[in-house]
């Protein structure tokens, strides 16, 4: 994590920061080096690369040094909203919560930073943050994994019909493992019982196959074929 500028480390993440789609170059090269690091990352096929976009944080702590993220996972939430809609299920949608959480170990760097408009990386203490955008790994091997998270914070009241002094948080992590914890089935079964496993074991299966499905409309579509 030598880089001090965020256009050298992670430049997918860069073009985020700057508001602009990352050029064609920069996400070939990056997809191209996906392909290694699905070797290395197991279930996290299944939820980087896009896949977490826009899932809410529902914690985000150091434990001895190590990452505690947990995150409100965006594709079992908008599965059951299609489902509690397709159904005319008396569920209120927005308490639901379907936790997944990524913890690392052995950590070597833990960092939260923010990012000036050239890219250059200033060190910030940690804040409460909100939403899980996106991330870019670094380095990935099968001893040690080097990752930076775009997450923004909502870290001011909310005045003349938008957050005031909104941002972007840069969270960089060097660890020599890094885990994820899926607890989804555990908070479905809470809501729905296994009236609907049928479904959702369906939705599981398309999930291993990584098909995009964080998005209520593509849920929806999805329980039309499979009704």
């Amino acid at each position: 994590m030598n880089a001090k500028n965020l256009k050298d480390l992670a430049p997918t993440l860069f073009e985020e920061f700057a508001c602009e789609d990352p050029s064609e170059i920069i996400r070939n090269e990056y997809n191209d080096k996906i392909k290694n690091y699905k070797k290395h990352i197991g279930i996290g096929s299944k939820y980087f690369f896009g896949h977490l976009h826009d899932s809410h944080i529902l914690s985000c702590r150091v434990n001895k040094g190590n990452l505690h993220l947990k995150v409100n996972e965006i594709a079992t939430c908008d599965f059951a909203y299609a489902l509690i809609e397709k159904m005319n299920l008396k569920i209120n949608p927005r308490k639901l919560i379907f936790p997944l959480e990524i913890i690392s170990e052995n950590t070597d760097h833990l960092s939260l930073n923010i990012v000036d408009k050239n890219g250059k990386i200033f060190e910030n203490d940690f804040v409460k943050l909100n939403d899980y955008i996106s991330e870019e790994i670094i380095e990935c091997t099968e001893n040690n994994i080097k990752i930076a998270f775009n997450l923004y914070s909502k870290n001011a009241k909310y005045a003349f019909g938008e957050y005031i002094n909104c941002r972007n948080y840069l969270l960089l992590l060097s660890c020599s493992k890094l885990t994820m914890t899926e607890k989804q089935h555990i908070y479905w079964e809470r809501y729905f019982g296994d009236k609907y496993d049928k479904y959702y074991n369906l939705f599981l299966e398309e999930r291993k196959k990584e098909r995009p499905l964080s998005d209520s409309y593509l849920c929806m579509k999805f329980l039309e074929e499979i009704m």
